[in-house]
């Protein structure tokens, strides 16, 4: 494709996106003029790719939002995580004979960038930059399951949130914790109910646990929340 075929926005959305960090906007534009990709707008409301399916290609999302989703037979979904522009996905799934773990929806008006397995080899020869930042995320999606299969293993609720705000707690170095997610994504994460998550929250907040008003927490006995993991 040609680096014209894209946007002025979408390219400035191409800049920032982990693939191509690093790598100059010239260095950019001739990958772009020579890649065997496509572009693909999604209507809002579509699957992109379903549960099931080999997937053997990144795609990024220049514009809209998408949804990865696990649909259980009897019609009931639960969303994952959401994705926006700048995001990809399908990283975890180019160099695998496995099948899709779960469905990619379009909450909005989609365009993707998508690059198959040959052009994804292709620049990881060519482009070390490319390669690098792919390894990263890798490792990065990696570490974020195990981290999520550490949350489920907990026994309780109070467990969880706590190990996920104890978390944030050493990453931040404050006491005062802005989440990047919502309350929603927040209760996907933690793999319950919105309602019981705001439950549980609640009941901490009244027992002096911890304070929060949107996505801000702040952590008031850090010992205590040190204790639950322990119980």
């Amino acid at each position: 494709m040609k680096a014209t075929a894209i946007h002025s926005n979408q390219f400035s959305v191409l800049e920032n996106c982990p693939l191509f960090q690093g790598i100059p906007k010239n260095q950019i534009i001739d990958i772009l003029n020579y890649m065997v990709c496509d572009m693909l707008p999604v209507q809002r409301d579509s699957f992109i790719a379903m549960e099931g399916e080999t997937y053997r290609q990144i795609s990024i999302i220049l514009s809209g939002d998408v949804a990865i989703k696990k649909i259980y037979g009897s019609g009931k979904s639960v969303t994952v995580t959401t994705l926006g522009p700048g995001d990809i996905f399908g990283e975890l799934m180019v160099f695998t004979e496995r099948t899709l773990p779960s469905t990619v929806y379009a909450q909005t008006n989609v365009d993707l960038l998508q690059l198959p397995q040959q052009e994804v080899l292709r620049l990881s020869q060519e482009q070390p930059l490319f390669l690098q930042n792919l390894i990263g995320l890798l490792s990065n999606k990696i570490w974020m399951l195990n981290e999520k299969l550490k949350l489920l293993s907990y026994g309780s609720l109070q467990q969880k949130i706590a190990s996920l705000l104890l978390e944030y707690y050493r990453q931040q170095q404050t006491l005062d914790l802005t989440l990047p997610f919502s309350r929603q994504e927040m209760a996907d994460r933690l793999g319950v109910p919105r309602p019981s998550l705001s439950r549980e929250l609640a009941h901490m907040k009244k027992a002096g646990y911890i304070d929060f008003w949107k996505n801000h927490v702040r952590l008031l006995q850090l010992e205590t929340l040190e204790g639950i993991m322990i119980e």
